[in-house]
């Protein structure tokens, strides 16, 4: 499994990472960040195969970066309105 403090290091971002629908590991989130990510599960499961990198925002306009990666999703809280600057982070890790 990726390092979350290894991807924080090179992101900037905040992360989880979530594996059949549960947290299975976090970086700086607090618990209010954990369960509202908690809350994405079923969102999680039913994205395409083919899906990579997506942000989404919930009904209480908070904003998700999701990343897919081969054992699981890492989703990052987004704080700034300029969702260029998120995949700019993202586009430093490469391939995972």
């Amino acid at each position: 499994m990726i390092n979350l403090k290894q991807l924080h290091s090179i992101t900037g971002l905040r992360v989880c990472c979530v594996s059949h629908g549960k947290i299975v590991d976090s970086y700086l989130l607090t618990n209010e960040e954990i369960n509202k990510i908690n809350n994405l599960g079923s969102l999680i499961n039913s994205l395409p195969e083919n899906f990579v990198i997506g942000i989404i925002e919930t009904n209480e306009k908070e904003r998700f970066c999701i990343i897919k990666a081969k054992e699981c999703f890492f989703i990052s809280p987004i704080e700034t309105e300029n969702i260029g600057e998120v995949y700019k982070k993202i586009a430093n890790l490469g391939g995972i």
